[in-house]
């Protein structure tokens, strides 16, 4: 028998894709549902704007196209604004108990002070 067909038999085992879902399963158990930040002013104008923006000048390009709007969001600045507020009041009620903080800090941060999510959270 060769080394590699006795390495063979000793290392290799059937595939079993469901054995590396399980590590993401157990770190989904404990959590809700994701529920994901109120839009801001500008992530709102963006929303609305970028289409006629693209038809208007023709440029596919993202980066340019975000130079162009947040030169133009000046002029409905407050518009905007208002409409943010809203989403955030109407997230705030939908989400009681929902903050940036307990659901955006870094897993580094998790590991390494546990009070601290602790605190945040309660």
């Amino acid at each position: 028998m060769s080394w590699m067909s006795y390495w063979l038999s000793c290392h290799q085992r059937p595939w079993n894709p469901s054995q590396f879902q399980s590590k993401k399963r157990k770190r989904e158990e404990g959590k809700g549902p994701y529920v994901k930040k109120p839009p801001n002013a500008f992530m709102l104008f963006l929303k609305s704007e970028r289409k006629t923006v693209q038809e208007e000048l023709g440029i596919r390009n993202s980066a340019a196209i975000n130079k162009v709007l947040s030169e133009r969001v000046q002029n409905k600045r407050e518009l905007f604004q208002a409409e943010a507020q809203i989403e955030a009041d109407i997230h705030a009620l939908n989400n009681p108990g929902w903050s940036n903080k307990a659901n955006y800090v870094s897993l580094l941060c998790r590991n390494v002070y546990p009070s601290t999510l602790e605190v945040m959270t309660s």
